[in-house]
């Protein structure tokens, strides 16, 4: 382990702290970004306490992606995420995820913030919007009901 690497915290936030977890990538190469896998490479001892221990360091809790990027496959990149946190454990409230992108061959991505900002990306910033309160509100819904407890 890399005391340097912030995983620690990661761990700290993902397993014991929170109620909601909202990842962000930009799509690179059609992908998440290789920061976004180097992350969820290391959390995959997570995933394995749950397949070589039965314990599952993750309940009731809940996530939701933001995809960004000048290139398609939101979906693509949206599916492995979904895939990836539904195995930690994690559920989804409606729309959960949002994603921007300004097709193949906008790879000026300097300029992505500026679009966002401007009155094309009233929508998008809609669509955060609803993608975060649905997370809240599945959050919400886990706790009163106490989701993993009858499942597991």
């Amino acid at each position: 382990m890399d005391k340097e690497d912030e995983m620690l915290e990661v761990y700290e936030k993902v397993i014991i702290w929170s109620d909601v977890v909202l990842v962000s990538t930009p799509i690179r190469w059609g992908n998440a970004s290789s920061l976004y896998y180097q992350m969820i490479q290391r959390m995959n001892c997570v995933q394995n306490q749950s397949v070589t221990n039965q314990q599952y360091l993750i309940r009731d809790k809940t996530a939701a992606f933001i995809i960004t990027g000048g290139q398609d496959n939101v979906q693509h990149v949206a599916g492995e995420m979904l895939t990836f946190w539904s195995q930690l454990g994690f559920v989804f409230g409606k729309f959960p995820f949002a994603g921007w992108t300004r097709g193949w061959y906008a790879e000026d991505t300097e300029n992505n913030y500026n679009r966002m900002m401007s009155d094309q990306g009233a929508a998008m910033r809609t669509d955060i919007k609803r993608t975060v309160r649905g997370a809240v509100k599945m959050s919400k819904l886990i706790r009163e009901n106490r989701y993993d407890e009858q499942i597991i």
